[in-house]
């Protein structure tokens, strides 16, 4: 038998000081139920979402959370607003609201864009004149595209995955309002090159003098406009097209036959190849990503991956996918999760030490500062510092040494 208390308070989820309350004497219509049915609870969470302009894997602390919590829903129960709305879980609400200057990341649970998505927004910018004419872009760029097209990406993952733009590039036009970066490079050369195609085939013969006319049959005498013959090296750029290609919808359209996941493998081994050889593209990096996941690959794809994330200073991309390979990766023994865990840890650390040298590069010189503000060792700092002194800064390996597995 349900005491009166317990049944105000796990079954119509009226909070225990509103229960208090009603035991006084105010009415039930003041503390209708709490507890949101699931469509509500989708509204309230997308209305956040958008009006706060929310991000996966933001940041935040109690004061913002409770903010949000009596702005939006305030006859939901903290934790069913943090854990239904926010995705944060009892353990971290714990955490934040104990503990001063305490933050956790929200919206884990978000859906991001697959890589169909992120073309159509690639080619959403790329249709805007104003957009594609564009050779450079600074910081303040950067965040009114991100606010109009970013949706819940993350920061880094609309950099890359969308414009093309590394980790390192970012952190450069962040430091500075005066310096500019190059960005979406390929998605412009490829629009280019499908309006070259579409002249070549449209387009009308001119002759000086000579009123332009539609491209038909070729008049007797006329030279006609021909494509030149492909070489050996676009032919090839032209096959690892194809395969991406395929592999892209393969996994959208989630087909899982033995030729299937055999054309996804290939694709990996085509990443391996062409990071090997300084040939991979930052916006790989998603479908790279997604294909180990899609194949559950083994644990050796998964390092070549991380090792290309690296190299593009991406580490909290790369932290995550290790951690969804961890999680759900059937194909990976104890052995190999150890490892990866531990590569994991070696890259967050990277992370830590990457945001010292944005934070020395800004000019700060307070090694305690430094240290509270992004966990990296003193000993680290203060070599950081010396060698960016002599300009002799350079990435260090963040994987254990072992060829096993591989």
């Amino acid at each position: 038998m349900l005491t009166e208390k317990r049944f105000a308070t796990v079954i119509m989820g009226i909070k225990y000081e509103n229960y208090i309350q009603l035991a006084m004497g105010t009415t039930l219509k003041n503390y209708v139920f709490a507890i949101q049915p699931e469509p509500k609870i989708k509204k309230i969470r997308e209305k956040v979402i958008e009006e706060q302009h929310l991000h996966y894997d933001d940041l935040i602390d109690y004061p913002r959370l409770h903010e949000l919590h009596q702005k939006y829903a305030p006859m939901m129960r903290e934790y069913s607003f943090a854990r239904d709305i926010l995705d944060i879980g009892q353990t971290a609400l714990n955490n934040i609201r104990n503990k001063e200057n305490a933050f956790t990341h929200i919206l884990l649970d978000e859906a991001l864009p697959n890589v169909q998505q992120i073309e159509k927004i690639r080619k959403a910018l790329l249709s805007k004149a104003n957009i594609r004419e564009v050779e450079m872009m600074d910081y303040s760029m950067f965040q009114q595209l991100y606010f109009e097209y970013g949706g819940v990406m993350p920061e880094d993952m609309f950099s890359l995955q969308v414009l093309e733009i590394t980790q390192k590039e970012l952190n450069r036009i962040k430091q500075n309002s005066k310096f500019q970066t190059h960005f979406l490079m390929k998605g412009k050369q490829d629009w280019n090159d499908r309006k070259t195609k579409t002249t070549i085939k449209e387009n009308v013969d001119l002759d000086k003098g000579e009123t332009p006319r539609k491209r038909g049959r070729p008049r007797k005498g006329e030279e006609t406009i021909r494509k030149p013959k492909s070489k050996s090296g676009k032919a090839l750029e032209k096959e690892k097209q194809l395969l991406e290609q395929r592999a892209i919808k393969i996994m959208s359209e989630c087909l899982d036959s033995p030729s299937s996941v055999s054309s996804v493998r290939m694709y990996l081994e085509q990443c391996e190849e062409d990071f090997e050889n300084g040939e991979l593209r930052p916006n790989q990096l998603r479908i790279f990503a997604d294909a180990i996941i899609f194949i559950e690959a083994e644990r050796k794809y998964i390092e070549s991956f991380a090792r290309a994330c690296i190299a593009f200073e991406e580490y909290d991309f790369c932290s995550r996918y290790i951690s969804r390979n961890l999680d759900g990766n059937d194909n990976l023994s104890y052995d190999d999760k150890i490892k990866l865990k531990e590569v994991q840890d070696n890259v967050r650390y990277a992370l830590r030490k990457q945001k010292a040298v944005n934070m020395i590069a800004r000019g700060v010189t307070d090694v305690n500062r430094i240290m509270y503000a992004t966990g990296a060792l003193e000993v680290d700092i203060l070599d950081i510092m010396n060698r960016m002194k002599s300009e002799t800064l350079k990435k260090e390996s963040v994987f254990p040494e072992d060829n096993g597995g591989r």
